[in-house]
């Protein structure tokens, strides 16, 4: 939830609060919009001090859609009554609704940092693979006894295609299953790093081809 749903549920509980001392609906709005920085409720204020009635006024300010102020309206429509009271009313929801939307924002923040960290996981994951890959021919030319050699047996020219492939496949998983609104960037970053880490180690298989190890 964005934070200025938030501002407007302080604004609410605002003008519910000098509407139950007594100050009224009218004038707990006036009291309220009178300095805010929105020009829609700079000027809801202003047509309430030209006498224009109070649901006409909040046009503008109800327009706008939000929780905070669909009881806004309520309380406006319930004030023709007995304004004291709807405010009593208002006060219970203001601050139902209020929970409600601090609920809401931690699952958002959560959110947030479950799609950072499948951004991370991304990141760490091409970088890794592309270790792998490109280490591999050097390490398969290594011989582990008199006549056994790793690498007779595979193409090493053909495992950093073979790693960005699986890099590129195992980001778009995680990022459709971790953070599907920005899955594109999964797979961005994992071969932003694979091709970061793959030139940088390209020294290594240069330095494997001028001198053979093992062989």
């Amino acid at each position: 939830m964005k934070d200025d749903e938030f501002v407007r549920i302080q604004k609410l509980r605002t003008i519910v609060g000098y509407s139950a001392r007594g100050r009224g609906v009218a004038g707990a709005v006036l009291s309220t919009f009178a300095s805010s920085e929105e020009r829609e409720e700079r000027d809801a204020a202003r047509r309430l001090l030209l006498g224009i009635p109070l649901e006409k006024a909040l046009s503008k300010v109800l327009s706008s859609g939000g929780g905070a102020w669909a009881l806004l309206k309520y309380l406006a429509t319930e004030s023709r009554v007995s304004s004291i009271e709807a405010s009593k009313r208002a006060e219970k929801l203001s601050s139902h609704f209020e929970r409600w939307a601090q609920l809401k924002r931690e699952r958002l923040m959560e959110g947030h940092v479950i799609e950072m960290r499948a951004h991370i996981l991304s990141t760490v994951l091409g970088a890794v693979v592309s270790l792998f890959s490109s280490l591999a021919p050097l390490i398969s030319s290594i011989q582990l006894g008199p006549t056994t050699g790793l690498g007779s047996s595979g193409s090493p020219g053909s495992l950093p295609f073979l790693g960005i492939g699986f890099s590129l496949v195992s980001s778009v998983f995680l990022g459709l299953y971790l953070s599907p609104k920005r899955a594109y960037l999964d797979p961005l970053l994992s071969t932003i790093s694979y091709i970061i880490v793959l030139a940088a180690t390209a020294p290594l298989n240069s330095f494997r081809s001028m001198f053979p190890v093992g062989g």
